[in-house]
């Protein structure tokens, strides 16, 4: 990969390349990180040969005058309000306090109504009946219908 040298960057940064130089010029800047460095150092010292911007405003509409002769839309920066627009308040079913309040309705409900008794009514069956069921694990079930298969094909073997 060639790099620029100071000249070179210098003479990119006033202007004096060809349209298909600068591009290349460009380019490298891209993929160079040395360039971009010395061309950054150039930049610098450059930066009291460069002319001073005394109007910005007027500046920048002379960028948007150009952009839409190009057929590039003028883009103007909008201003974003902070403060809450009446219209993006929620109703009030769409409230969280609502939410809130719904759930806590039902929960009450249900508690009176006896659910909760009832479901760990059943969920402590099902763990008791769980465990009697884990006192002979599966592993013990299987070794044993093995040895009953075994068992009995020597017994069919010892009758021939």
């Amino acid at each position: 990969m060639r790099h620029y040298t100071r000249a070179e960057w210098t003479s990119y940064l006033h202007d004096v390349l060809s349209e298909s130089e600068r591009e290349q010029y460009d380019q490298h800047l891209y993929s160079c990180e040395e360039c971009l460095a010395l061309y950054m150092e150039c930049l610098e010292d450059g930066k009291t040969s460069l002319p001073l911007l005394t109007d910005e405003q007027q500046f920048a509409d002379a960028v948007m005058v150009e952009l839409s002769r190009h057929g590039m839309p003028a883009v103007r920066p909008q201003i974003v309000s902070r403060e809450p627009k009446r219209s993006q308040v929620k109703p009030w079913y769409q409230q969280t306090i609502f939410h809130y309040g719904v759930a806590a309705a039902i929960t009450l409900i249900l508690m009176s109504a006896g659910v909760f008794q009832q479901v760990f009514a059943v969920s402590t069956h099902l763990t008791a009946s769980t465990q009697g069921e884990q006192q002979s694990s599966f592993s013990d079930r299987l070794m044993q219908k093995a040895v009953t298969v075994i068992d009995t094909i020597r017994l069919s073997e010892q009758r021939r």
